[in-house]
């Protein structure tokens, strides 16, 4: 069911009707994203940089680690009101 609703969301996405047509895009992506995933980020990313040179990737040519989330934002203290002054 899952992937019913990942194609809804395609042709929403292309603005395009759910019909034959758009269902040969829907199986061409999904090939292209299998195909894809053989490659690592490293990989893909060389491969995209030599077909555009003036595009700016932020994937580093090192070893990718696990990055970490940013930290959880600070509540507001009570003292803080949302209240807006007259």
């Amino acid at each position: 069911m899952s992937s019913r609703i990942n194609f809804e969301e395609f042709c929403k996405l292309l603005d395009v009707k759910a019909d034959d047509y758009a269902e040969e895009k829907w199986l061409l992506l999904n090939e292209l994203v299998a195909l894809l995933n053989k490659f690592d980020l490293l990989t893909l990313t060389k491969i995209i940089e030599a077909g555009s040179p003036n595009l700016e990737l932020s994937v580093q040519s090192e070893e990718q680690g696990l990055i970490e989330p940013p930290p959880l934002a600070e509540p507001p203290s009570p003292e803080a009101s949302n209240d807006i002054a007259p």
